[in-house]
């Protein structure tokens, strides 16, 4: 990725931004999501430029995240379990609360459930590249994200940069 691509997803504040890479033929297209306020915009701009169109799938792919991944200290075996597991009920909390609000989305858009396929995995890589590969394993043309997480940050997020630097063959369109 260049400079000037940076710069506009970095300083972007309303306008999503669309990196192509080579010639898009897959109707298919993934969403990113963690259940953050992010993904439920970048689900709003894939649904508005969907809509009136019936021939795209769409699929919401949710990464559980491991407590590794966030915190870097060596701690004691069992308290790292249950980090683990406060951590995953809040992450399943938050993707409770996502699901219904993406449905209303795609309905107040047109777009049926039945294109539309959910799917959560393990972390089990870093999660950029766990998406990378979905989408490649799957035929996925186009991968959609929020630029930042659940924390808000008015930056470029770790997974959202993680999928710019990485992602290839591919659209991906990143929406502030």
């Amino acid at each position: 990725m260049g400079s000037v691509t940076a710069n506009l997803v970095e300083h972007s504040k309303v306008i999503p931004i669309w990196i192509v890479d080579g010639r898009i033929d897959s109707t298919k297209l993934l969403l990113a999501a963690d259940g953050s306020y992010a993904s439920l915009r970048a689900l709003d701009h894939l649904a508005f430029i969907l809509s009136g169109s019936t021939n795209h799938r769409i699929s919401i792919l949710h990464i559980r995240p491991r407590f590794r991944d966030f915190c870097k200290i060596d701690l004691e075996p069992d308290t790292v379990e249950r980090a683990q597991s406060a951590f995953l009920d809040e992450d399943q909390r938050c993707m409770d609360d996502f699901y219904p609000r993406a449905l209303k989305i795609l309905e107040k858009n047109g777009i049926s459930k039945e294109r539309l396929e959910f799917k959560s995995v393990d972390g089990n890589l870093s999660i950029p590249r766990m998406i990378i590969a979905y989408a490649h394993a799957n035929d996925f043309g186009t991968i959609v994200m929020g630029r930042s997480g659940r924390s808000r940050g008015m930056f470029t997020g770790s997974v959202s940069y993680g999928l710019l630097q990485k992602a290839a063959h591919c659209a991906l369109w990143v929406v502030p």
